[in-house]
């Protein structure tokens, strides 16, 4: 029986691998079935997998969307409103599985600050990481941000450059012409695992 549905969870949990999602949508497509993306861990503000080809996206809305671990949601996007779109809502409503509009304002409160929350995640977590990836003790550093990741290249490209992506910022403000960040293990100088850059 051929596939139906591919699944992407990308940036992985709780390794962090990476997925060309483009990729692996122009596979899905020709081979007749749909390629749905988790994006969880990048959030929209990150990376946008309709962009890149998906049919649909997913997110728990319990984690980064929501921000405050007080509720529990998920929310499913869809490229368009075709005939599985409508399948779908006709079981979600009848099925009870909507939110109460408590949780629902809960969310929306935590969407305020995303694009925020996004940055100091993002920064705290490469220098987190590039620390790590310089002490003797530490073995191996599963970061994307970092050069030596084996995601890096294609996290380069799909994680909304134009928008300045945080996730390699290494701590500084300071940007590229191409709107790259300073110091994240593309640009010139010195890696963001700290080293010369090769």
């Amino acid at each position: 029986m051929p596939a139906r549905l591919v699944w992407v969870e990308t940036p992985s949990n709780p390794m962090l691998r990476i997925t060309d999602i483009a990729w692996v949508a122009d596979r899905a497509h020709a081979a007749g079935a749909w390629c749905f993306c988790d994006n969880t861990a990048a959030t929209p503000i990150l990376q946008r997998p309709l962009a890149l080809g998906a049919d649909g996206v997913v997110h728990s809305a319990t984690k980064h969307l929501g921000g405050h671990r007080d509720v529990m949601g998920g929310v499913v996007v869809l490229r368009e409103e075709d005939a599985f779109a409508r399948r779908l809502r006709e079981i979600q409503i009848p099925g009870g599985a909507v939110l109460a509009p408590f949780e629902g304002w809960l969310i929306l409160r935590g969407l305020r600050t995303l694009p925020y929350r996004m940055r100091a995640h993002s920064e705290n977590a490469v220098r987190v990481a590039g620390f790590l990836a310089r002490h003797p003790a530490v073995k191996a550093v599963h970061y994307p941000g970092l050069p030596d990741h084996p995601g890096h290249a294609i996290a380069a490209r799909q994680w909304r450059p134009s928008e300045g992506c945080f996730l390699f910022r290494c701590g500084e403000a300071v940007r590229r012409p191409c709107g790259w960040p300073v110091g994240c293990g593309c640009s010139p100088g010195r890696s963001a695992s700290g080293g010369p850059k090769a």
